[in-house]
């Protein structure tokens, strides 16, 4: 199940880690160091889904 999406999640990011966001308006997270990509949020490990979608 995916957590509501919250806004702090998105800042407290550890510094080595940014974020995209699908069409469908889920969120991936990307390790810059690592170079790797995850659903997880990397410090609470939950998925962040914002139910917004993109428009084309």
């Amino acid at each position: 199940m995916a957590a509501e999406p919250r806004p702090d999640w998105l800042l407290c990011l550890p510094s080595a880690w940014t974020y995209g966001a699908l069409k469908d308006g889920r969120i991936f997270f990307i390790n810059e160091q690592a170079q790797s990509t995850t659903w997880l949020h990397p410090v609470s490990g939950e998925a962040v889904v914002t139910g917004h979608r993109k428009t084309p």
